[in-house]
């Protein structure tokens, strides 16, 4: 379980959340909705180790959250940017290559994400940068998965 308790954030002196109360259960999906500049990017950044906390907790599985997005990666919690931020110089494969490589020893293995997304099996020998946008959240998100 994911627990943001009184979470205090922002960028430099601009104070974006105020007293974050977030729980998210294993097996649930939870949704954070808002317009835009209400926080939710600001949010997810938070618990990645993207931006410190400024007060508050953040606790996965009953303990405190890691410092660094590495070892909150480690941990089994992934981002997916809106950005998608994939390596465009690489082919498909080289990109899942890379996560399951790091991550890999898990459910979630580059033969399960293609056939959860079989346009990038179709796909691995293009480049990121030959993908669609469409294409590239897919990759992004398949990234996300082989990180276990």
């Amino acid at each position: 379980m994911l627990e943001l308790n009184a979470v205090n954030s922002g960028y430099g002196e601009t104070q974006v959340l105020y007293g974050m109360n977030v729980t998210a259960q294993p097996g649930r999906v939870l949704a954070i909705l808002g317009r835009n500049g209400a926080g939710k990017s600001t949010t997810l950044k938070t618990i990645m180790g993207l931006l410190p906390t400024k007060s508050g907790t953040i606790t996965f599985d009953g303990a405190p959250i890691a410092k660094r997005p590495f070892d909150i990666a480690k941990s089994g919690i992934a981002y997916v940017p809106e950005t998608r931020d994939i390596f465009p110089s690489l082919s498909v494969r080289e990109n899942l290559e890379i996560a399951s490589k790091r991550f890999g020893d898990g459910a979630w293995t580059i033969e399960r994400v293609i056939d959860l997304f079989p346009r990038l099996g179709e796909r691995l020998d293009n480049g990121g940068m030959q993908l669609s946008g469409g294409e590239q959240q897919m990759l992004a998100i398949a990234r996300a998965l082989l990180m276990n």
